[in-house]
């Protein structure tokens, strides 16, 4: 007995749900985009009040890094990352996710879509598509010299309704 390929991939998306699964429709649209879309990122300290959220040029030294969660704008899609010793900053993570959301909202009106957000917990593998935009992170380095089996990344929801669990 064997399968044809059609048959094959009708089971696999059967076992997944049926859902919109790992569908990253936006490399299409990534050639047509202006050039005037360039990625960003923000150190994220609620302490300092006003200046809360702070663009920066490069990422901080992986210390400083581990003790830090920013904010990436990496046009398509918006990451929260959380360094492994930052994650008590609950008051941090939830004003980077809110404005992260924000940001996805203001640019819908620019992109074809909605540009997804997530958090990256530390230690985590790094998402290829955040290592090609920014091609200063060694992976190894910012997880302490270990590359985990997996990966820490989770919806901006999700993120969110868990730290209301949490607290």
């Amino acid at each position: 007995m064997s399968e044809d390929e059609s048959q094959a991939d009708e089971m696999f998306w059967m076992i997944l749900g049926e859902g919109d699964y790992a569908k990253a429709d936006y490399w299409r649209w990534r050639v047509g985009a202006p050039t005037s879309l360039d990625p960003r990122a923000w150190i994220v300290d609620a302490k300092q009040g006003a200046e809360a959220v702070k663009p920066i040029a490069a990422f901080p030294a992986p210390r400083e890094f581990s003790d830090s969660v920013f904010l990436v704008d990496c046009v398509w899609e918006l990451f929260v990352l959380v360094g492994s010793g930052a994650r008590g900053r609950r008051l941090d993570i939830r004003l980077a996710l809110s404005i992260a959301e924000a940001l996805a909202q203001k640019a819908s009106s620019e992109r074809p879509f909605t540009p997804p957000v997530h958090a990256l917990v530390f230690p985590t593998q790094i998402p290829n598509d955040l290592l090609l935009t920014f091609r200063e992170f060694e992976e190894s380095e910012l997880n302490g010299g270990n590359i985990p089996e997996h990966m820490n990344l989770i919806p901006a929801g999700e993120a969110l309704t868990d730290m209301h669990v949490d607290s």
